[in-house]
């Protein structure tokens, strides 16, 4: 049976830097796909001679998704606050 072949991977256009950690962690970016689709993209970076690249590690998230996990955060801070105040500590 032939190998089927690789598809040629898509192209981004990055629209922006949302939010960038200045020591190699967490980067928000918006790009948009090349067929048309605009999407949030969450990805871990490292730093190497002064400059922030990104790594593998990370996902890209549609308005839809985007607005799930934003109601998912909320939730995991309130349990946190909620288990803060239990202990006697400021959340």
């Amino acid at each position: 049976m032939p190998k089927a072949a690789a598809k040629a991977p898509l192209k981004t256009k990055q629209l922006g830097v949302v939010a960038a950690t200045t020591n190699g962690g967490i980067g928000v970016n918006v790009n948009l796909w090349e067929e048309g689709k605009l999407v949030v993209d969450f990805r871990r970076f490292y730093v190497k001679d002064g400059s922030q690249l990104p790594t593998g590690k990370g996902f890209s998230l549609d308005r839809e998704h985007l607005e799930e996990l934003r109601v998912l955060v909320v939730k995991a801070q309130e349990f946190f606050a909620r288990r803060d105040a239990r202990k006697g500590e400021k959340p």
